[in-house]
């Protein structure tokens, strides 16, 4: 009777507690490579992140940024010593609005000062030299953003860019049109300035929230100016929009994103390797070479068509990183992980280095608000175009194929369809970039016009 317990006792240790025990210790240390993964995705973000500096503003506008209580003393939003002043933006459905243009004048008045002479004595020629200059978009490598200098908050940057097109809108209104058209296409410079040549280029947010934002808001200034002839500005019209042309398509889209994040998940690798998590070296892993393949090669050459061509390839596309991304590392209730922390560890370790590491879940929506932002301009410099022509010619282009031929420039089509703008010199709106949709969605889209006043 003994022996059968003994027995008994030896075979529930046998098929029991020896493949629990397995079990227990094996996903233990899966979860403390996972741990120690995760550590040092944080500690490469803390090394690598930029803090911000207000004082490092481009030269042609360092004596022109706006700042309040807010940003001088950096207090807390919720600070009583510190008060912000609230810049009204000139948005889509103000532009023809006689009311609501009325009030964002009134507005104005609250905090432009009566003398703007050294913008139009320093400011506008700074920016007419800029104009003359080689444009570059030979953005650092991510090895070299630790020595670029550091950006100023994203706050201070778009706050100083809704005030120089609220001034553009001002000095408008006081007849100086010159500078008024130069201050939103100093905004433009400012913006990809900031973006290109200073640090942290793994900052997804500054794209989406001030580059995209801004642009739009610089855009919407221009068109505003454009929509009246300006006879005195005929020839710095012109200038301006080929000059806008150009900034456009130098744009680095979100190239300088994926590269940051291809340079950062190798540091991630690089590090686990220091530290033995791989049997053996990690780059030569089919798991590796397929995740590297989608999250970086394959989104770099989506990032080089153009959006009409690869919008449908970037709904299959962004499925595909979901399954990596997320499903893949327990997010997802239909996946067992328990296979992977006993048997795949290193596999597992792969996905998470990846996944933990990648910002950008949702090409296809960063890329279209990138779409859109340079539409907004590419749409501004066609309306100053429009303006130039008439100004010239003493009326209306009949067709974007005559535009075309006077400024000796083949001009954008739509991004979304690859169409072509059309000209209407009798309808309602001259020309058209966004129009009203009604859908479940309408309430949030917001149609932009450009209509000329003769």
């Amino acid at each position: 009777m003994e022996n059968n317990k003994n027995t008994f006792i030896t075979i529930f240790i046998i098929i029991i507690l020896i493949p629990l025990s397995f079990i227990l210790i094996k996903t233990s240390h899966t979860e403390a490579c996972l741990k120690e993964c995760d550590d040092i995705i944080e500690r490469l973000r803390r090394e690598n992140r930029d803090t911000s500096d207000n004082n490092n503003f481009p030269d042609f506008a360092k004596d022109y940024v706006f700042a309040d209580d807010f940003d001088l003393n950096k207090s807390s939003y919720y600070s009583s010593s510190s008060k912000t002043i609230i810049i009204p933006e000139l948005k889509e459905d103000t532009l023809y609005d006689s009311k609501k243009l009325e009030e964002y004048s009134q507005k104005l008045t609250e905090f432009i000062p009566k003398d703007l002479s050294d913008y139009k004595n320093k400011f506008a020629p700074s920016i007419i030299k800029k104009m003359k200059e080689e444009k570059r978009n030979d953005y650092p490598s991510p090895e070299e953003t630790m020595n670029t200098p550091k950006r100023p908050t994203n706050r201070l940057i778009g706050r100083t860019v809704d005030y120089w097109c609220a001034l553009s809108f001002e000095l408008a209104k006081r007849g100086d049109y010159n500078t008024s058209l130069l201050l939103p296409l100093g905004a433009f410079y400012l913006i990809r300035e900031e973006e290109l040549f200073y640090g942290d280029c793994s900052d997804f947010s500054y794209k989406k929230i001030v580059t995209s934002n801004s642009n739009k808001n610089a855009s919407i200034a221009i068109i505003s100016w454009a929509s009246r002839p300006r006879y005195e500005s005929k020839e710095l019209s012109k200038k301006v929009a080929l000059d806008i042309l150009a900034i456009v398509k130098l744009d680095c889209n979100l190239t300088r994103y994926i590269d940051y994040y291809k340079y950062f998940v190798n540091q991630v690798f690089a590090r686990l390797n220091e530290k033995n998590m791989f049997s053996k070296n990690v780059y030569d892993s089919s798991l590796y070479k397929k995740l590297f393949d989608l999250l970086i090669n394959k989104a770099l050459d989506l990032e080089s068509k153009p959006f009409y061509e690869a919008d449908k390839e970037y709904g299959v596309y962004n499925y595909e990183i979901k399954d990596y991304t997320y499903d893949r590392i327990g997010y997802d209730s239909s996946y067992n992980p328990l296979p992977d922390f006993l048997f795949n560890r290193e596999n597992l370790l792969i996905q998470n280095a990846f996944s933990v590491s990648y910002k950008g879940q949702d090409l296809h929506k960063e890329r279209e608000n990138v779409e859109e932002y340079l539409g907004y301009m590419e749409f501004a410099a066609i309306a100053l175009l429009i303006n130039s022509y008439y100004c010239y010619n003493n009326k209306l282009p009949e067709t974007i194929e005559k535009l075309e031929e006077w400024c000796n420039t083949k001009l954008p089509t739509k991004r979304k369809d690859n169409s072509p703008y059309v000209i209407d010199t009798e309808g309602e709106h001259t020309l058209t970039f966004k129009e009203n949709k009604y859908s479940y969605y309408s309430y949030y889209y917001k149609p932009l016009y450009f209509n000329f006043a003769k």
